[in-house]
């Protein structure tokens, strides 16, 4: 599958340096959600450091924003979210 907008919502926003919040669910599995680009349709709205959590097939986790630039966004797993 690919990422779903529709899916994908604001846990808590806020316009400071603080790292902001997010929700995903979706049916593909969390190594799929993990692969750079995933999340590229919202390259705007996430910010490195942005912490999502992740409703995948195979797992809930949370993954961090670890690049955001030239409109290609790549996250890690969230084992370490400092």
């Amino acid at each position: 599958m690919a990422f779903n907008i529709r899916n994908f919502t604001a846990a808590s926003f806020n316009q400071s340096s603080v790292p902001n919040s997010w929700e995903y669910v979706t049916t593909d599995a969390i190594a799929t959600v993990l692969a750079s680009g995933y999340f590229n349709e919202v390259y705007d709205l996430l910010a490195v450091k942005d912490i999502i959590k992740v409703s995948a097939s195979n797992a809930i986790s949370f993954v961090k924003v670890a690049t955001n630039a030239s409109k290609v966004v790549t996250t890690t797993d969230g084992a370490d979210l400092a």
